[in-house]
């Protein structure tokens, strides 16, 4: 899964951003070198990284704990996000539909389902 890199700020230690995404990306040391300094170098430019599949949660959404330390390094990570909001859109047009239905059991599930969005990205 694809997602757009793009540095927010003074990026505080390069190592452990070099780390983490050797880590999310299972590429080497010089590449992953090269794309932190990339990033760091013109923030305002989107920078695409792939990420393994391992790291992709059940919905789309990259898991919020596994990029946590690039985040911690001013470097912002977003996911496919139109994909991701078509889906919780559509999430939350069924609990409405559920709820006039009075399937309240259902509804229970949709919104469970939308409460876990917020481990992801």
């Amino acid at each position: 899964m694809k997602v757009i890199v793009r540095a927010k700020g003074k990026v505080e230690n390069k190592i452990i951003a070099i780390k983490c995404v050797r880590y999310l990306a299972g590429i080497g040391l010089k590449d992953a070198k090269n794309f932190v300094e990339s990033v760091m170098t013109s923030p305002h430019t989107a920078h695409d990284l792939e990420i393994l599949p391992k790291f992709v949660g059940e919905h789309g959404g990259v898991m919020r704990r596994e990029i946590q330390p690039l985040l911690d390094q001013n470097i912002d990570v977003s996911p496919a996000v139109r994909r991701r909001t078509m889906i919780l859109e559509a999430n939350k047009a069924a609990v409405r539909m559920a709820l006039d239905d009075r399937d309240y059991d259902l509804a229970r599930d949709l919104v469970d389902l939308l409460k876990k969005h917020d481990e992801y990205v």
